[in-house]
């Protein structure tokens, strides 16, 4: 569950699903985007529901959330996150350890 400052009134501004979060399970090791070898994080797109001022992510491959993202990727999928002023949700992303970690490949 993500809880998001300012987010009194969050809903999508279309009235669809939420789109565009990605959630990874634990560090491990492995090769980043470059084939290098890394300690880092796997992330997968996720099924998002806003109840009340949190969000919540579920994927079946992540059996412990550890980390995520939202709106990360390279294409516009109509990232659709708003609050109640309408003020759009921008970019972010969060880790369970409050540390930045790779992405890696599978």
């Amino acid at each position: 569950m993500i809880k998001l400052r300012n987010a009194k009134g969050l809903k999508t501004r279309d009235g669809k699903p939420v789109k565009g979060f990605e959630l990874g399970g634990p560090v491990e090791k492995g090769k980043d985007k470059n084939g290098k070898e890394k300690e880092g994080v796997v992330l997968h797109f996720a099924s998002a529901k806003i109840v009340g001022d949190t969000i919540e992510l579920t994927c079946p491959e992540v059996k412990e959330a550890f980390a995520f993202r939202y709106a990360w990727f390279d294409l516009d999928c109509g990232w659709n996150v708003v609050n109640g002023a309408g003020l759009p949700l921008g970019t972010c992303r969060g880790y369970k350890d409050g540390k930045y970690h790779d992405q890696l490949t599978k």
